[in-house]
């Protein structure tokens, strides 16, 4: 057996398993695809409704504008009366 035919059996065995490594792989992400297709929902499917019953408001401190009225901060979200109360 020469040389070039021992590289060649060695490339030809190495193709055969790269073929079989990928096949694997490629069944295991199918099998992981489906299965969380089962399970999972994605946001652009779900109704506004569920979405916004599922979800929380947050509120930040930057949102409002702060008092200070008789040792106590008094914060106030609409922001037109939080200018009437600061003009008075």
């Amino acid at each position: 057996m020469n040389t070039s035919s021992f590289e060649h059996t060695v490339r030809v065995q190495f193709n055969a398993l790269m073929m079989i490594v990928i096949k694997c792989t490629v069944k295991n992400r199918n099998r992981q695809f489906a299965r969380r297709s089962k399970k999972e929902i994605l946001f652009c499917e779900l109704s506004d409704r569920k979405t916004f019953e599922s979800g929380t408001v947050d509120n930040y401190s930057c949102d409002y504008t702060s008092f200070e009225v008789l040792n106590f901060t008094i914060q106030i979200s609409n922001e037109k009366l939080a200018v009437a109360l600061h003009k008075l």
